[in-house]
């Protein structure tokens, strides 16, 4: 799915039709909804635990939220993870 991401901007639709993810955000929140940690977000994506860190705050700020979980939520709300399969981390 990952692979698949390739444009700058992904508009969201519903309550948030005029918000847009940017390419690292939207791989974030993806690899979150898989259940990845900020660690494995941070191997996965070649960048610093803090880069992914900072990525997710400003996600949280633009959907007005508090907590990872409700990133998640709004991004299912708004069909972006449609198609996207949970997976299993052994840690």
């Amino acid at each position: 799915m990952l692979s698949e991401i390739k444009a700058k901007k992904y508009y969201l639709s519903g309550r948030f039709k005029n918000t847009y993810l940017t390419k690292r955000e939207a791989e974030s929140i993806i690899c979150l909804a898989r259940g990845l940690s900020i660690k494995q977000i941070g191997k996965v994506l070649g960048v610093s635990d803090r880069t992914v860190e900072s990525c997710i705050d400003i996600l949280k700020t633009k959907l007005n939220c508090h907590h990872r979980s409700e990133l998640i939520e709004i991004a299912i709300e708004c069909g972006f993870l449609e198609g996207i399969r949970p997976v299993i981390v052994n840690k």
